[in-house]
């Protein structure tokens, strides 16, 4: 006698889809998608691209499941853990951002990368309203470092936080470190400037840019704003 399939019949209940718990949330979906592939181990570098891929278009969700399909295989993949707190800033979930950025930095990234992680935690941070424990990590980062970028990301956020002396501190600190014939911790201080209205502070930051790159179209168009024609004469000497 041939063989015939056994029918299963569901049993419905109404406002229940079969297969489906009812209350289940949208992260423990993307969970079950991540769990079901693992039996199918597919390279983390493929699925990383594949991420990147779908951030560029958008695609936060789909990225996610790649990432964290990633971070199952590998817990100490810190290039999915960054990539991970790039969706997770963009869904405004600032917390699960922060803590994959400190993992990443446990891991000690390539420099280019790590500087990426601050500047995401930095703003994570500074979105959760963790003001005093943001302020203690960039003077901490920018005195380990004396980089350039680091004291610049510290001015910027002590300027976001409110404090300007803070700010203006660190700018210094940015140009005093910065290579002798690079405008950007000038140009960075005078848009800072400009920010809160203070316009003798930007024109002196702008006056040394010409210093340094008289042709950069964003201190000549300033300049022409504050009524100032741009020209050697006004060219003041950079920080050192």
């Amino acid at each position: 006698m041939a063989w015939t399939p056994t029918r299963i019949r569901l049993i419905r209940t109404p406002g229940i889809t079969p297969g489906i718990t009812p209350g289940i949330g949208r992260a423990a979906l993307l969970l079950l998608a991540v769990t079901t592939l693992v039996g199918c181990q597919t390279p983390n570098p493929w699925l990383r691209q594949r991420a990147d891929e779908d951030m560029k278009a958008g695609a936060y969700q789909s990225a996610d499941i790649h990432l964290r399909r990633a971070v199952f295989q590998d817990p100490g993949d810190w290039r999915a853990r960054l990539m991970i707190a790039e969706v997770r800033i963009q869904e405004k979930n600032y917390l699960d951002a922060q803590q994959q950025l400190e993992h990443v930095l446990a891991q000690h990234p390539d420099p280019q990368r790590e500087a990426h992680a601050y500047d995401l935690l930095a703003e994570a941070m500074f979105q959760l309203g963790s003001y005093d424990q943001l302020a203690h990590l960039l003077k901490d980062r920018a005195e380990k470092t004396h980089a350039t970028a680091d004291y610049l990301r510290q001015a910027i956020y002590m300027g976001k936080m409110g404090d300007a002396d803070g700010a203006t501190l660190a700018f210094r600190k940015a140009a005093k470190f910065a290579p002798p014939s690079d405008p950007q911790p000038y140009l960075a201080m005078a848009q800072y400037y400009d920010s809160i209205g203070d316009i003798e502070s930007a024109k002196t930051a702008l006056y040394q840019v010409y210093h340094l790159a008289p042709d950069n179209a964003y201190m000549n168009r300033k300049l022409r704003e504050y009524g100032v024609v741009p020209g050697p004469t006004v060219a003041l000497p950079p920080i050192r």
